[in-house]
């Protein structure tokens, strides 16, 4: 029994030395890492040079030639920004955030060793999506680097530290977890987050996240202003994806469908019977493009891309974004009911020609059932002036005010494609397709492709 008291007394004792022991050997860990990757980062100041205006006004002139002082012209002064990058190669190619150089005239870069010297910086290449750029500095030698680990290997609650440069104060380091990982925020980016509560501050942008090993794991990118401890970085095995195209071309060619969407409302979801919102609707399909290759259709609705769920058309085209030309997607689709599974090899993005509708009063059909417009068959000189090659096809003339035709969003100009999804070549089929009780068509405006659902 005495030795049972004792063994017990013994541990109670030993272990606040055990738990300094462990919080001394975590001290020592960010001690080390902190050494380890300080002489890689870099501070980076920008300049955007200030923009006279281009005209004069002759009054002015005339005070500042007599008084040498113009009282609304004024002296505009270059604007500065601060923020940080870290150096992955010894001949000093620098990733940062694109937000961080964006419209800069001039680039400076500051060393930990040496923070009295500046050094020039050039934009070797950027991507506005995923907010990172690849800028260089000539050194007169061989340059520490940072090392880039596997981000896909992170845990959430590992231990991290932020590296960077808030609000111009210097080489600053803070430390922390991470919160959560694939963390996806409204409206920003087209890659998932590292979330992380070590401190980030205006400055840090383009800052490492770094582990325990001393190995990026992320890019410092944002935080939420008025929270505290929400910092979010975007992973490394993103950046490692993107860097050898920004080296070799400057930006990075991604891959394009080729297809026109619309969000399904609750009356396409009515007209085309469907049992839920979920996806985007085709409406349409670009000739030559990747998804005509493959077979896609209009009506078709993408459900998954590589198996992640499309709910909107924003979750649509950043999982597009994701992939370079010639990469190769699968998709799911919901066609007449029935799930399709198609593979799609993406294409480069062809640019397309604004259109402008106008009429030269031609022969002209009203729509039956009260629907309210009124349709013409296209003629050559209506094409070229919309801007579009000419086939024959049926374009809106009229729109009545307030017709059921207006409140489902028809417009003067739009060429009709198909009603009820059956193809339509003139004025009098397009009449003839229309139904009582309701009608989906499908029409092209300028560049759009838009599916209308009307209703007497």
């Amino acid at each position: 029994m005495k030795s049972s008291i004792v063994l017990i007394l013994s541990l109670c004792l030993l272990s606040p030395l055990a738990y300094g022991a462990k919080k001394h050997d975590l001290s020592t860990a960010f001690v080390k890492l902190a050494k380890k990757v300080n002489p890689a980062i870099v501070n980076i100041r920008t300049t955007q040079l200030p923009q006279r205006p281009n005209f004069r006004d002759p009054f002015m002139d005339m005070f500042e030639q007599f008084y040498g002082i113009n009282p609304r012209r004024g002296n505009p002064q270059p604007s500065t920004a601060l923020g940080t990058g870290f150096i992955i190669s010894e001949d000093g190619l620098i990733i940062t955030n694109n937000h961080v150089i964006d419209s800069a005239d001039e680039i400076e870069v500051q060393l930990e060793e040496n923070a009295k010297e500046l050094y020039k910086a050039k934009v070797i290449g950027r991507d506005e999506k995923t907010d990172i750029a690849l800028i260089k500095i000539e050194a007169k030698k061989k340059l520490p680097t940072a090392s880039l680990g596997d981000s896909s290997k992170v845990e959430v609650g590992e231990w991290v530290a932020a590296f960077g440069n808030p609000l111009g104060l210097g080489h600053t380091v803070t430390k922390g977890i991470i919160s959560q990982k694939g963390r996806e925020v409204a409206e920003i980016g087209i890659y998932p987050f590292l979330q992380t509560d070590a401190s980030i501050n205006p400055g840090n942008s383009g800052g490492p996240l770094v582990n325990l090993d001393g190995e990026v794991i992320g890019v410092n990118t944002f935080i939420i202003k008025g929270a505290q401890g929400l910092g979010f970085a975007i992973p490394i095995d993103v950046v490692k994806n993107l860097i050898p195209q920004l080296k070799e071309n400057g930006k990075i060619d991604r891959g394009y469908l080729g297809i026109s969407i619309a969000p399904i409302t609750p009356r396409i979801q009515k007209a085309l019977r469907l049992a839920d919102k979920k996806g985007v609707l085709v409406t349409d399909v670009m000739e030559g493009s990747a998804a005509a290759a493959a077979g896609v259709r209009p009506y078709d609705i993408i459900r998954k891309i590589n198996k992640r769920e499309i709910e909107d058309i924003r979750r649509l085209h950043n999982e597009i974004a994701k992939y370079n030309a010639g990469s190769e997607v699968d998709l799911e689709l919901l066609r007449n009911q029935k799930i399709t599974k198609i593979k799609v090899s993406l294409k480069t993005k062809e640019p397309g020609s604004p259109q402008k509708p106008q009429d030269d009063s031609p022969e002209t059909l009203k729509a039956p059932y009260k629907l309210g417009f009124q349709v013409a068959d296209l003629t050559k000189e209506m094409a070229q002036s919309i801007g579009v090659s000419f086939s024959p096809r049926p374009v809106v003339y009229e729109v009545e005010t307030a017709s059921p035709a207006a409140k489902a969003g028809l417009s003067v100009g739009d060429i009709i494609l198909d009603i009820n999804r059956k193809k339509v070549k003139t004025a009098r089929t397009a009449v003839r397709a229309l139904r009582e009780e309701a009608n989906l068509v499908r029409v092209q405006r300028g560049s759009y492709i838009i599916v209308l659902y009307i209703e007497p």
